[in-house]
């Protein structure tokens, strides 16, 4: 496809085009196989579970005391995981629907803006939405901020999303996934309806990949 391009095989438009449907293409075959993976391996666990479980019974069948060894044997250990509130939109809009209730997204382009706004969420036990805008980098580059961004949510007493707003690269969509962003929005109103429509389904596509919501 790159050769007719270049070779004047193809139009620009239609170079743009068919890119932007073979990024989304790959990115649904992509996502779709890692489910089988996971699915496939969640199966394997869950049989291996399940014989182990059937044997630890029959080693403890009718027990007519709970001693210390009973539990050592049934228990193979406790887990603490660590609070981490960093949220995704699902987390945190279908909640405020539910309940009649306003999230406030803040964007943040230093550490001062986003201890205040963290500050004020958590003093109102209120959920919030802390972002960024492709338009706001040059006071604030994405790879320096990002990194004590996702660190304060995940610090936060309260549900915290970190959302990039109106990307307009489906790159730079890209990279603030990558670097723990938990919602993307792609803004390619400005352009092609048709190549706005195929990056904002590959955006969407990508951000499912990581756990996170995507939309344009």
């Amino acid at each position: 496809m790159y050769e007719d391009w270049a070779a004047g095989c193809i139009t620009e438009y239609n170079f743009s085009m068919l890119s932007g449907k073979y990024q989304s293409e790959q990115a649904e075959l992509e996502t779709k196989i890692e489910q089988l993976q996971s699915a496939i391996a969640a199966e394997s666990q869950n049989a291996a579970d399940a014989e182990k479980w059937i044997a630890l019974m029959k080693e403890c069948v009718n027990p007519t005391e709970l001693t210390a060894e009973l539990l050592n044997t049934l228990i193979e250990k406790i887990v603490v995981h660590e609070a981490n509130m960093l949220a995704n939109l699902n987390d945190v809009l279908l909640k405020a629907q539910a309940e009649h209730y306003a999230v406030g997204l803040f964007n943040t382009t230093d550490t001062d803006m986003l201890e205040a706004a963290l500050s004020a969420a958590q003093e109102l036990r209120a959920p919030i939405i802390i972002g960024t805008a492709e338009i706001l980098l040059p006071y604030g580059e994405l790879r320096l901020i990002a990194p004590s961004v996702v660190a304060a949510a995940a610090r936060a007493s309260v549900p915290v999303v970190v959302h990039y707003d109106h990307g307009l690269t489906f790159a730079r969509c890209i990279e603030a996934l990558q670097l723990g962003f938990r919602s993307v929005m792609f803004d390619g109103s400005t352009g092609d309806p048709e190549i706005n429509k195929a990056e904002t389904k590959g955006n969407c596509a990508h951000s499912a990949r990581h756990g996170c919501h995507g939309g344009g």
